[in-house]
């Protein structure tokens, strides 16, 4: 015959903070980074393939979106600063529930890894909350001077929707053509 436990101790989670759909931060930070290792490695073996189309990638990342907007996003803040911040936890901010732009960029703005183009960029890059990323830099009338932004924003965006950036200064518009970051090779400005 087996001991009941006192439902006090049935959750080792008891008192953590969980998603709405039950998931722990420390769980769902972790779902999170292996799709994405599992996305860099759909990449590696189909190049210049973008991975975010696959079909259970993209059924996970409705997921992992979903359990997101029930988490805060000064918790998320706290979770990916004690792990380290990624690109993709940097990209999970933004679906957060509070999230605000300056935010976003501020956590990948954190990221200790080299900014540099390969599957792993282009995977968080596609992981943007669309909604957040239109209130400020998918406006196309508004130019992006290179002094008033970062090299972040500009490659993110680059990644995401290079003909949503105005450049101002046609030598940055022609440097950001030859840009490894624009992975579709749309033209800017046209």
């Amino acid at each position: 015959m087996t001991k009941e436990v006192s439902s006090e101790f049935q959750d080792s989670r008891a008192g953590a903070f969980c998603t709405s759909g039950g998931m722990d931060l420390p769980d769902l930070w972790r779902v999170i980074h292996l799709s994405g290792r599992l996305a860099e490695r759909a990449a590696a073996i189909v190049p210049n393939c973008d991975p975010g189309p696959a079909e259970d990638l993209h059924r996970a990342w409705s997921a992992h979106k979903r359990e997101l907007a029930s988490v805060p996003i000064s918790r998320w803040q706290g979770l990916c600063a004690a792990a380290g911040w990624t690109w993709l936890g940097a990209a999970a901010s933004s679906w957060c529930l509070g999230a605000q732009l300056e935010q976003v960029w501020a956590a990948w703005r954190s990221c200790a890894a080299p900014l540099e183009s390969g599957p792993a960029f282009h995977y968080a890059a596609h992981r943007m909350n669309p909604d957040l990323l239109g209130s400020r830099v998918a406006v196309s009338g508004q130019p992006i001077i290179r002094d008033e932004t970062d090299d972040v924003m500009i490659c993110v965006m680059l990644s995401v929707a290079p003909s949503q950036l105005v450049v101002q200064d046609t030598r940055l518009a022609d440097m950001l053509q030859r840009s490894p970051f624009l992975i579709n090779r749309e033209m800017l400005n046209g």
